[in-house]
């Protein structure tokens, strides 16, 4: 019914909540690592240097929403 579609709404809430917080925070920290490792050249590969950024930071957010999502299908497939 309706409650079934409500169900594991929390784990779902906090795990991307987590993953938002990681993936901003993230980007801004590995833009910066990576434009500082990079020198005077940072400034002509501010794409690149964005989009690798991005991309670290992702990775290590899904580590962290990966145990909130199994907790949620546990929670909607085995609800007792």
């Amino acid at each position: 019914g309706i409650s079934g579609f409500f169900r594991g709404w929390a784990p779902t809430f906090l795990g991307f909540f987590i993953n938002g917080g990681i993936a901003y925070s993230g980007t801004e920290f590995f833009r910066r690592y990576y434009g500082n490792f990079l020198g005077d050249a940072a400034p002509n590969l501010e794409i690149p240097i964005i989009l690798a950024s991005a991309s670290s930071a992702a990775f290590f957010g899904a580590f962290l929403l990966c145990p909130t999502e199994a907790i949620r299908i546990r929670s909607v497939a085995q609800p007792d």
